[in-house]
């Protein structure tokens, strides 16, 4: 009696097991079915996402006018190009504007983030070694001698500036890219002439021509000894950012407090630093303060030029933040990154 007994609890339980097993499997079969029902949506969804958007700039391209804003696609225009119908089309709009935005919305907040934590420890610890700098409070001091004093302190700055420049310089190429674009409607047509003659080209160029002179600027006063004059030019590039970072990053959180207040200090701080301090502590004292030894390097005729470049270069960004300045303080309008794409997540 006791062994059949034993033989049914054994027969029982292992039947339990089975039910068990059996409900794991089905429930691994449904995941598996739901996983690939979801690829399947989304790459059907994502297939035309690309044309869509080449749609988009195409005729936005070709409706824009001085006095009209973008052109309005219709439905009809949207199903031929894609070969779908309205239903398709309305699901396609639901899926980009919860799953593509949300994934672009978090690529850029972190890139941002990333950026202002960096160029905040950067220009703490620059502040550190001007303090610590005489000729930065004299600029005379910088052509006594020649080459310049290396310290621990300026060799590590450099080992930081020189990553992180040539970084962005790498990187711009695979990081979401900026129209930097700007309505210059409210100019008058003298000034709007002025204004393309000066600075026709595409300011994605200026980005890179930007970044690659500030690398070259960097090995070049690294190769040339003017580390301090280096030093002072990485000070004047680095602080300046995390400002224009953090006013993005609040611009996310949709906080128009700290937006504004960090994009009046990004202004102020570009004014002072950018187009004063840098034009006065380096340009200007590298052209006119400087002793003729310096003139025998065949570094020295390119050193000089590169620093112009970047000056000219900070010209030509304060154009945009004219705008944006006129844009709120006159028009009333919301604080915009003109140069960001025409998406409601890069209202800076």
């Amino acid at each position: 009696m006791e062994k059949e007994k034993r033989k049914r609890v054994e027969a029982s339980g292992t039947r339990k097991r089975k039910r068990k097993r059996k409900r794991k499997r089905k429930k691994k079969e449904k995941k598996k079915e739901e996983k690939l029902e979801k690829r399947e949506k989304s790459d059907e969804n994502a297939k035309h996402s690309k044309e869509l958007q080449n749609f988009i700039d195409k005729h936005e391209n070709e409706g824009k006018n001085k006095n009209k804003g973008k052109r309005i696609i219709s439905m009809k225009e949207w199903c031929e190009q894609t070969g779908w119908n309205e239903e398709q089309m309305e699901k396609y709009w639901a899926y980009y504007w919860t799953e593509v935005q949300k994934e672009e919305l978090i690529h850029k907040y972190l890139e941002e983030v990333w950026k202002g934590l960096t160029v905040a420890f950067n220009g703490l610890f620059g502040c550190y070694v001007m303090w610590c700098q005489p000729s930065f409070w004299d600029t005379k001091l910088l052509w006594v001698q020649f080459p310049q004093q290396e310290t621990w302190h300026t060799t590590a700055f450099y080992c930081i500036g020189a990553g992180y420049h040539m970084h962005r310089a790498v990187f711009q190429f695979f990081d979401h890219q900026r129209k930097d674009f700007v309505n210059y409607g409210f100019l008058s047509l003298s000034t709007k002439l002025f204004v393309c003659f000066c600075f026709s080209f595409n300011s994605k160029k200026a980005m890179v021509l930007h970044h690659w002179t500030t690398v070259g600027l960097i090995w070049l006063s690294w190769h040339y000894g003017l580390t301090e004059c280096g030093t002072i030019v990485m000070f004047c590039h680095d602080a300046t950012d995390f400002f224009l970072a953090a006013a993005k990053v609040s611009g996310y959180h949709h906080n128009t407090f700290f937006k504004e207040f960090f994009f009046v200090c990004f202004v102020s701080h570009w004014v002072f630093v950018r187009m004063s301090l840098f034009a006065w502590k380096v340009v200007l004292s590298s052209t006119f303060d400087t002793v003729p030894t310096h003139s025998c390097h065949w570094a020295w005729y390119f050193f000089i030029p590169g620093l112009w470049v970047l000056l000219c270069l900070h010209c030509y960004w304060l154009t945009f933040i004219s705008a944006i300045l006129y844009r709120k303080v006159w028009l009333k309008k919301a604080v915009v990154d003109t140069r960001s794409d025409s998406d409601t997540y890069d209202e800076q």
